[in-house]
């Protein structure tokens, strides 16, 4: 009797003594494997470098050469991924695993990218992508503006001169003709937001530099040409009506990525607030031409003056689900351009043009409402100002602007029959404008004389149904 319970104790002692060994075995045999593939939705080319991420854990793979990748040691039940490379769409995919099983996926990943929103109920509404009711609307999702828009930077404003009925102007020059109509006719607007002409970097006061705009291709979701019969809340639009969508940042995790070119730099981070509730966006580029030019061209030749134009931007964008019905957000957009012709300055007279800066200032906030699938109230406060000064090589102003504005803004759209939709809206905006226009008379000492200068101020009010 004394020799079992001395074999019981020892056995005790054992099993207490080494739990780990001795479950580890049985503890990942239980788990289970899941290996995949990623192609491209539209050619079904495998693709490298996708990162898979396990929603709640901290197991990621990243695809190889031939699209493959392998998840491990995964707890059996539903699986949650995220799949996402830079390019593409961020898609999400439940997968169902049992206990030691090894199973097999492919997962086709779009080149456009959108925002991912958490879970979604699709139900028939009335708001849709585009406008119902307009008979001539061209959209470029984001892939194609980053494939069509690239020159100096990412243009979302050259991208649209692929259009068909759209001519560009020239190789410098982000604007275009829509149907023979000039580019002062075309309306601006940011997500239903108003915009005095195209918001760019470029020399003001005079025609004949270049131009690019102050959004990158890399914050726009989607742009829209709507070249006629548009809808009654684009009245101020005359020849057509070009329309940007803002991204969100993405709802999964912070990221970000820095690209360098030859001509500019850039970089994006963005990731998710509060457990997937709201989403944070940064962005911002750097031009770095008139170095280039400094580096190739003689101090001595006269005729680069409108091309070693330097542009820096700035945006940011912020936005929170408050509950199911309320959403807000905040949008800050800042661009600067600088012209210095420093480098030849004892080769331009008195008169000329010597330094030039320029500047956007850009910011909105927006309450959107949604009670049910059938009515739906958008409402912004806005404020912008835009500026500009010319100087010569005495630091004299020859020319100089700004144009402040503020206001608010606000949509309703009610579904009130299947075959019945109805919108309503109201505008109203303060605007104040300055300048200056002045000669330097070549004397000694030299001394500026006012052509022109003005200031005015007014408030617009605009309604519709």
């Amino acid at each position: 009797m004394a020799q079992l319970a001395s074999a019981l104790l020892f056995g005790l002692f054992i099993a207490n003594s080494f739990p780990p060994a001795m479950a580890g075995p049985f503890q990942n045999a239980a788990k289970a494997t899941l290996r995949g593939r990623v192609n491209d939705a539209q050619t079904g080319e495998p693709l490298a470098k996708v990162k898979i991420i396990v929603v709640g854990d901290d197991i990621t793979a990243t695809t190889d050469e031939n699209g493959d990748f392998i998840l491990q040691d995964l707890t059996p039940g539903d699986v949650e991924l995220f799949v996402s490379t830079i390019g593409y769409g961020l898609i999400r995919k439940r997968v169902v695993l049992k206990q030691a099983e090894e199973i097999r996926i492919t997962v086709a990943l779009p080149q456009e990218a959108a925002p991912l929103l958490g879970e979604v109920t699709v139900r028939s509404g009335p708001f849709i992508e585009s406008e119902t009711n307009v008979a001539t609307e061209q959209t470029l999702n984001k892939s194609e503006l980053q494939g069509l828009g690239t020159v100096l930077a990412g243009d979302p404003t050259r991208a649209a001169q692929s259009l068909p009925g759209v001519v560009g102007n020239d190789d410098f020059r982000s604007e275009f003709t829509l149907r023979g109509a000039g580019f002062r006719r075309i309306s601006f607007y940011l997500e239903d937001l108003p915009l005095p002409q195209n918001p760019a970097h470029t020399l003001l006061g005079d025609d004949t530099a270049g131009s690019v705009s102050i959004f990158s291709t890399e914050t726009i979701s989607k742009v829209s040409l709507l070249a006629g019969a548009f809808p009654a809340k684009y009245g101020d639009a005359t020849a057509g009506v070009f329309r940007l969508e803002t991204r969100d940042g993405n709802l999964v995790k912070p990221a970000g990525r820095i690209t360098a070119g030859l001509l500019s730099s850039s970089a994006l981070f963005d990731g998710p607030i509060n457990k997937r509730h709201g989403a944070w966006l940064l962005a911002a580029r750097k031009s770095y031409v008139r170095y280039l030019l400094n580096r190739i061209t003689d101090s001595s030749e006269r005729e680069d003056t409108n091309l070693a134009l330097d542009f820096t931007d700035a945006q940011g964008k912020l936005s929170y689900e408050v509950n199911s019905r309320n959403q807000v957000g905040l949008t800050a957009v800042r661009s600067h351009s600088e012209l210095d012709r420093s480098r030849i300055r004892d080769l331009i007279n008195i008169t000329d043009l010597l330094r030039s800066d320029s500047w956007t200032k850009l910011g909105y906030a927006y309450w959107d409402y949604k009670p049910d699938s059938r009515f739906n109230i958008r409402s912004k406060m806005f404020a912008l100002q835009v500026g500009f000064t010319n100087r010569n090589p005495d630091g004299l102003p020859l020319v100089d602007g700004r144009l402040d504005q503020s206001g608010l803004c606000s949509n309703l759209s009610f579904l009130a029959h299947p075959e019945h939709h109805i919108e309503a809206g109201v505008y109203s905006r303060w605007v104040r404008a300055d300048g200056f226009e002045g000669a330097v008379i070549a004397e000694l000492p030299p001394r500026l004389q006012a052509l022109r200068r003005f200031g005015e101020e007014g408030s617009q009010q605009a309604y519709y149904l």
